[in-house]
């Protein structure tokens, strides 16, 4: 496994007791990216040079982003992985968006760090444990509450037709024993 595989393994996979909260499945993702229509959700603005807000529309490098992150959600908020995993906890977003603006540590330790430390990542996700085992909220969260207004509202067009019947049904994980 080379280096890159296990940094991300290691970011994804936040241990709890002797189980981990999973995070997307491959085919939530994909159901993600079909709701999104491909494209990043972030929502630009005069910060971004922008006079009336747009959203990004990005088609390339795309991720899928917990709006509140696994741990968090499962330690402070007592979600359980269903919740966490939802379609209203979830939206895709370019990476630029994703790591510059909402985990910009992740960027900073993905350029800039990781050349001097090969640890840093781990180092990294410990850090986010204790913020999150203190209640606090370790990502940058300015665009939290229309990140989830957008995910609720792009999963509510999705998952319904014009005469209210349900299509489009989001993938949930199967129940783990």
């Amino acid at each position: 496994m080379g280096k890159r595989s296990k940094r991300r393994k290691e970011i994804e996979r936040v241990l709890i007791k002797d189980k981990a909260v999973l995070g997307f499945t491959p085919k939530q993702k994909k159901w993600f990216l079909a709701r999104d229509d491909n494209q990043c959700q972030f929502m630009l603005d005069e910060s971004e040079g922008m006079k009336e807000p747009r959203r990004c529309g990005n088609e390339v490098d795309l991720q899928l982003h917990h709006i509140n992150p696994k741990g968090y959600a499962h330690f402070v908020l007592n979600w359980p992985e269903k919740k966490i995993n939802s379609p209203d906890n979830g939206i895709i977003l370019c990476k630029h968006h994703h790591l510059g603006r909402i985990h910009a540590e992740m960027e900073l330790l993905g350029n800039f760090m990781y050349r001097f430390s090969e640890d840093s990542y781990s180092r990294l996700i410990q850090w986010h444990r204790v913020l999150t085992k203190a209640g606090i909220k370790y990502w940058w969260t300015y665009w939290d509450s229309d990140l989830k207004r957008r995910a609720r509202a792009r999963t509510w067009m999705f998952t319904h037709d014009d005469k209210m019947n349900p299509i489009n049904e989001f993938p949930f994980r199967k129940e783990r024993k």
